[in-house]
């Protein structure tokens, strides 16, 4: 009797597992992609373009959500605090990577409490400012801050635009006053309407006003000269030749996210930057696409971390 009830009770536990569901494999619902910062700007531009051919390669919907305040910090807390299951992504910027350097508490571990996915693209940075200015080269600008210091002011919608213009003042000896804003979109306003004089930004965000001259352009950051505006000379071949600044965007999940979930996602966003007609839409958004291993892209940002808290010792910042 007792051996019958055994086979019973096998006979109804195996027909419950046989019945059960099995485990839906990753993504099974919408992914929610936080972007730090106000829309309309660089970085919320090129996650838009990301999302859109994620949304595909995960046979998912990939849904922005912006998140600004606090120098990006906002939006990255609230994924560095996410359940760690692949469904809440960080799209940031190069601000990740500088904030540790001035800001004490950011309320997460940037090296520690999140991990890359993949590095996106990157952007040149650009020095512009108003029609006003009587500046047409970094000689000239520098000449007329020394002549007026503390009278102009640089509007920066991140700290990743705003410690490449204390870089700037201090390698030049001048100075100006930071307005910060909340995003690209209000510097951009605020310059073309002369309330600040000066800033530095994303050449995709700038471009289309210095083509349309509402805008003056006076140098790169970077070390070579962009393929969309060759004629914009570099600032380091202005006579600043120790300043470098470029911008970048990458993609972040908790670090406690499983190892499959962070190769899934991975995987597609290499399948993405390896496909030429993908990079050609990257590049005509005003981006240099990158793509690259998670690996690659965390130690990457490693020596972001480095490098811009050596930039900001430098300049004399420290965190606050």
């Amino acid at each position: 009797m007792k051996f019958t009830r055994y086979i019973f009770s096998s006979l109804v536990g195996l027909a419950m597992l046989a019945g059960a569901p099995a485990k839906a494999e990753y993504p099974d619902k919408p992914v929610k992609v936080v972007v730090p910062f106000a829309p309309g700007g660089g970085t919320d531009t090129i996650a838009r373009i990301v999302s859109t051919r994620l949304s595909e390669a995960l046979g998912q919907p990939v849904i922005i959500e912006n998140k600004p305040g606090g120098a990006g910090m906002l939006g990255t807390r609230i994924v560095s605090t996410s359940e760690p299951d692949g469904y809440t992504i960080l799209f940031a910027s190069s601000g990740h990577a500088i904030n540790p350097s001035l800001y004490k508490s950011l309320g997460y571990d940037t090296l520690k409490d999140l991990t890359c996915i993949g590095q996106t693209a990157t952007q040149h940075i650009i020095l512009v400012v108003h029609p006003s200015v009587p500046a047409n080269n970094i000689q000239e600008f520098v000449a007329y801050l020394k002549e007026n210091p503390g009278k102009l002011s640089f509007g920066s919608s991140s700290q990743a635009t705003a410690l490449p213009m204390e870089l700037f003042l201090a390698l030049t000896d001048t100075n100006m006053v930071n307005v910060p804003y909340k995003g690209s979109s209000p510097v951009v306003t605020d310059l073309l309407s002369g309330r600040i004089q000066a800033s530095f930004g994303a050449l995709a965000t700038f471009g289309p006003f210095i083509k349309d001259n509402k805008v003056k352009s006076l140098g790169l950051g970077d070390n070579k000269r962009s393929e969309s505006l060759p004629d914009i000379p570099t600032i380091a071949e202005q006579g600043v030749p120790e300043f470098q600044a470029t911008l970048f965007n990458a993609m972040y999940v908790p670090s406690k996210t499983p190892k499959p979930i962070i190769d899934k996602l991975s995987s597609a966003l290499q399948q993405m930057f390896a496909d030429p007609e993908f990079r050609e839409v990257v590049k005509k958004a005003g981006f240099d696409p990158v793509g690259g291993t998670a690996a690659e892209c965390n130690e990457f940002v490693e020596k972001e971390v480095d490098k811009w808290a050596t930039v900001a010792k430098r300049a004399g910042i420290t965190p606050q």
